[in-house]
Protein backbone atom coordinates (compact mmCIF):
# COMPACT_ATOMS: atom_id res chain seq x y z
CA UNK A 1 0.00 0.00 0.00
CA UNK A 2 3.52 2.28 -0.04
CA UNK A 3 3.18 2.16 -3.97
CA UNK A 4 4.24 5.31 -5.45
CA UNK A 5 5.08 7.22 -2.56
CA UNK A 6 7.84 9.25 -2.80
CA UNK A 7 10.37 10.24 -0.27
CA UNK A 8 14.01 11.79 0.55
CA UNK A 9 17.08 10.69 2.90
CA UNK A 10 20.46 12.39 3.42
CA UNK A 11 22.78 9.42 3.06
CA UNK A 12 26.98 10.29 4.18
CA UNK A 13 29.36 10.20 1.93
CA UNK A 14 32.48 8.31 3.16
CA UNK A 15 34.81 10.82 1.23
CA UNK A 16 33.73 13.64 3.31
CA UNK A 17 36.56 13.21 6.07
CA UNK A 18 34.71 14.70 8.59
CA UNK A 19 31.79 11.77 7.94
CA UNK A 20 34.25 8.93 7.61
CA UNK A 21 35.57 10.25 11.14
CA UNK A 22 33.05 10.51 12.75
CA UNK A 23 32.05 6.66 11.67
CA UNK A 24 35.61 5.37 12.55
CA UNK A 25 34.84 6.68 15.93
CA UNK A 26 31.14 5.63 16.84
CA UNK A 27 32.29 2.24 15.29
CA UNK A 28 34.92 2.43 17.25
CA UNK A 29 33.00 3.11 20.62
CA UNK A 30 29.87 0.99 20.18
CA UNK A 31 30.87 -1.61 17.84
CA UNK A 32 28.81 -1.22 15.17
CA UNK A 33 27.71 1.43 12.29
CA UNK A 34 24.80 3.90 13.93
CA UNK A 35 21.84 2.48 13.56
CA UNK A 36 20.11 5.78 11.72
CA UNK A 37 22.87 7.88 10.64
CA UNK A 38 20.87 11.19 9.96
CA UNK A 39 20.21 11.41 13.57
CA UNK A 40 24.16 10.84 14.60
CA UNK A 41 25.57 12.85 12.15
CA UNK A 42 23.43 16.03 12.23
CA UNK A 43 23.35 15.62 16.21
CA UNK A 44 26.74 15.61 15.81
CA UNK A 45 27.02 18.92 13.54
CA UNK A 46 24.71 20.55 15.55
CA UNK A 47 26.97 20.04 18.42
CA UNK A 48 30.46 21.55 16.65
CA UNK A 49 28.57 24.30 15.76
CA UNK A 50 27.57 25.07 19.15
CA UNK A 51 30.76 24.83 20.14
CA UNK A 52 32.45 27.17 17.55
CA UNK A 53 29.74 29.57 18.52
CA UNK A 54 30.65 29.02 22.42
CA UNK A 55 33.85 29.71 21.90
CA UNK A 56 33.15 33.53 19.75
CA UNK A 57 30.88 34.11 21.78
CA UNK A 58 30.92 32.98 25.21
CA UNK A 59 28.09 33.36 26.98
CA UNK A 60 26.94 36.50 25.22
CA UNK A 61 23.85 35.31 23.84
CA UNK A 62 23.23 38.74 21.62
CA UNK A 63 26.62 37.45 19.98
CA UNK A 64 25.43 33.76 19.92
CA UNK A 65 22.19 34.83 18.11
CA UNK A 66 23.69 37.08 15.63
CA UNK A 67 26.63 34.48 14.75
CA UNK A 68 24.24 31.69 14.19
CA UNK A 69 22.11 33.54 11.82
CA UNK A 70 24.76 35.70 9.68
CA UNK A 71 28.59 33.84 10.54
CA UNK A 72 27.83 29.72 10.05
CA UNK A 73 28.82 29.48 6.28
CA UNK A 74 30.51 26.63 4.56
CA UNK A 75 30.95 25.15 8.16
CA UNK A 76 32.34 21.65 7.62
CA UNK A 77 30.87 19.20 9.53
CA UNK A 78 29.87 15.16 8.76
CA UNK A 79 26.66 16.37 6.93
CA UNK A 80 28.79 18.56 4.46
CA UNK A 81 29.49 21.83 4.34
CA UNK A 82 26.71 23.58 6.66
CA UNK A 83 24.93 27.08 6.05
CA UNK A 84 22.44 28.07 8.23
CA UNK A 85 20.30 31.24 6.27
CA UNK A 86 19.43 34.19 7.69
CA UNK A 87 15.83 32.91 8.52
CA UNK A 88 17.95 30.07 10.75
CA UNK A 89 17.52 26.90 8.70
CA UNK A 90 20.27 25.28 7.19
CA UNK A 91 19.40 24.40 3.79
CA UNK A 92 23.05 23.26 2.59
CA UNK A 93 22.11 19.09 3.66
CA UNK A 94 21.69 17.42 0.57
CA UNK A 95 19.26 14.68 0.51
CA UNK A 96 18.36 11.86 -2.09
CA UNK A 97 15.03 11.35 -3.27
CA UNK A 98 13.83 7.55 -3.62
CA UNK A 99 10.26 6.13 -4.04
CA UNK A 100 8.75 2.55 -3.31
CA UNK A 101 7.80 0.95 -6.20
CA UNK A 102 7.04 -2.93 -6.36
CA UNK A 103 7.92 -3.24 -2.72
CA UNK A 104 11.24 -2.40 -3.18
CA UNK A 105 13.24 1.47 -2.21
CA UNK A 106 14.33 2.98 -5.86
CA UNK A 107 17.14 5.61 -5.43
CA UNK A 108 15.42 8.62 -8.03
CA UNK A 109 17.68 10.30 -10.71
Amino acid sequence: HYEGLVFTFWEGSITNPHYAELLRIYQTKFGHEPENILYVATGHDAILVLANVLERCGDDVTCASQTLRTQIKAFPGATGDITIDSDGITRSMRETMFIYRQGQIVRLK
